[in-house]
């Protein structure tokens, strides 16, 4: 191999180089502001999740029940007049499994 040869296969092998370190860094980029939008995810579902009770009282039933679709809750009330309310929030956790008996006159 001549030395000609050699410097054009430097050359090339340099080009590949940058080329990597460009695509590691876009990478890094990447994963970055991934990180960064899951840690805005977890701080704005705390501020909706502060804001929500007094934010329901001043919606209309029918927004409140689509509201309450998005959110996956579920009330049903039986034949014996028990209400249960169940539903899930964003990784599948159960939010709630709450049972009340009616009250008795």
């Amino acid at each position: 191999m001549g030395r000609e040869e050699l410097m054009e296969k430097l050359f090339a092998l340099e080009e590949v180089r940058k080329t990597a370190e460009r695509e590691l860094e876009a990478i890094r980029s990447h994963r970055e502001r991934l990180e960064a939008l899951e840690r805005d995810e977890d701080t704005l579902l705390e501020h909706y999740a502060e804001m929500t009770p007094a934010a329901l009282e001043s919606l209309t039933p029918e927004e409140r029940h689509r509201v309450y679709g998005m959110l996956g809750l579920r009330a049903t009330i039986t034949m014996h007049g028990t209400l249960e309310v169940n539903g899930t929030f964003n990784d599948g956790d159960a939010l709630c499994g709450l049972e009340t008996r009616p009250s008795t006159p």
